[in-house]
């Protein structure tokens, strides 16, 4: 449907508008929430939405109409960025030595090439089960020795992030973690150390991300692979000594783990921290987002433009169809026109019907100068509650009808719902209609 590729299409630009971040066609049809579409009909929809003045291209990136200039800054912090992975190899070098560390990602906007100047590296560790807490304080340690420890202050820039913690036991994000933004942030990371395939492992257990974004995840899934194999010592101790050392280690991690509970417990604000992970974000950054995003909607939909419903068959496109459409495009600014599929049309006009099949009704439809927008409907389209939907997802002011339109009470009250109207626009010359004109040829 393309309706509901539209919605997805405009959900997944004014997203990334939040920050600053403008996209491409490719990364469009990645990025898509929850849906997806077609090479042709993404292109398609830019196309329509690009109509309806909702979005714009601007040397290949796609944004939100009327909006900064974007992509001059899209291009300058991937310039930023370029000097920020510079300093990543340096970061593996320091913290790369520590034996528990099981694999190291960079989150955050550094993920996409979208820093500033002064932006931190955020960065998510992944770390041996009952290591975590140690691995910290070799880690803190090691980055305060070159001078990049971010501290409880945060008032350094240009520092080391480490906000995430992972034991490899425990790679699936909990359920109250599991949104939009920790989804786009899940297929975000870039992984510049895997000791033993961690990076396949942390997707595998963060499956429920495919729901929210299926070709983003589907991507990462597949394209996982090892960065940097772990390299096998040539020595190996006593089994019985391993068994030792590995009790002694665990129990240093659980006194380690208190000491820094108790001294970071003042300072604590969103932060989550247990023996097995560790959530280092005083911010709520996916609450400023979600605030972001929702305003940029509502900016969309309080445009002051009046939009027009049209639903119906339009088989051979005739005088009478194209009559209606021109009086319904004077109850508005915006007409859209959805169509029945070719087996509604089977099952309610007999199987001789339609002449011409949906895809050549659409083309039709859109090439009419007074219709703003076409689609096809739904494949299940009978009930008020499936009609219902579509009126909510739409939000027409208008429902246009023409005189011999069925269950006209009906519509009114679904269309009292969203706020609208059913209105009847044009009356039908009943001497022309689709039926007639196939007697006559």
């Amino acid at each position: 449907m393309l309706i509901f590729s539209e919605a997805a299409v405009l959900l997944t630009i004014t997203y990334s508008d939040q920050f600053k971040f403008p996209l491409t066609k490719k990364e469009i049809a990645q990025r898509l929430i929850k849906i997806s579409v077609t090479e042709n009909k993404l292109g398609e929809t830019l196309i329509n939405l690009s109509k309806l003045n909702l979005i714009e291209n601007k040397g290949g990136f796609w944004k939100l109409s009327k909006g900064t200039d974007q992509v001059k800054n899209r291009l300058r912090r991937a310039n930023y960025s370029q000097q920020k992975w510079l300093e990543v190899d340096k970061l593996l070098s320091v913290i790369g030595w520590i034996p528990w560390i099981r694999g190291v990602a960079v989150t955050g906007s550094l993920a996409v090439d979208n820093v500033t100047v002064n932006d931190d590296i955020d960065l998510m560790l992944v770390v041996a089960p009952q290591r975590l807490w140690l691995s910290r304080v070799l880690v803190s340690l090691s980055s305060l020795w070159v001078g990049k420890r971010r501290t409880w202050q945060g008032n350094e820039e240009n520092s080391w992030c480490f906000n995430l913690w992972l034991d490899d036991k425990h790679l699936g994000l909990p359920k109250n973690k599991r949104n939009l933004y920790s989804a786009y942030e899940v297929c975000q990371t870039k992984w510049m150390l895997d000791k033993a395939g961690i990076e396949k492992k942390f997707y595998q257990n963060n499956y429920w991300v495919k729901n929210l974004l299926p070709n983003y995840f589907n991507s990462k899934l597949i394209g996982a692979s090892k960065i940097i194999e772990a390299e096998k010592s040539g020595y190996e101790s006593a089994p019985i000594l391993r068994f030792i050392g590995r009790k002694i280690l665990s129990i240093l991690d659980f006194l380690t783990f208190s000491i820094q509970y108790f001294y970071m417990y003042s300072h604590m604000s969103r932060e989550k921290v247990s023996l097995s992970n560790a959530y280092f974000h005083p911010r709520s950054t996916k609450g400023q987002i979600y605030e972001k995003w929702f305003s940029s909607l509502k900016q969309i939909q309080s445009q002051d433009r009046r939009v027009v419903l049209v639903t119906g068959v339009f088989d051979l496109f005739h005088q009478e169809h194209q009559n209606f459409l021109r009086k319904a495009k004077l109850e508005g600014d915006l007409l859209v026109v959805g169509i029945e599929t070719d087996d509604r049309v089977k099952k309610n006009k007999g199987l001789s019907r339609p002449i011409d099949d949906q895809q050549k009704r659409l083309q039709q439809l859109q090439l009419f100068p007074v219709v703003d927008l076409a689609f096809i409907l739904p494949e299940k389209f009978d009930t008020a509650q499936e009609h219902l939907a579509l009126l909510k997802l739409i939000k027409p002011q208008v429902l246009a009808v023409s005189s011999h339109t069925p269950y006209l009470e009906e519509k009114q009250r679904l269309m009292k719902k969203v706020g609208g109207e059913a209105r009847v626009v044009y009356r039908q010359n009943p001497d022309i209609s689709t039926t007639r004109l196939t007697k006559l040829t």
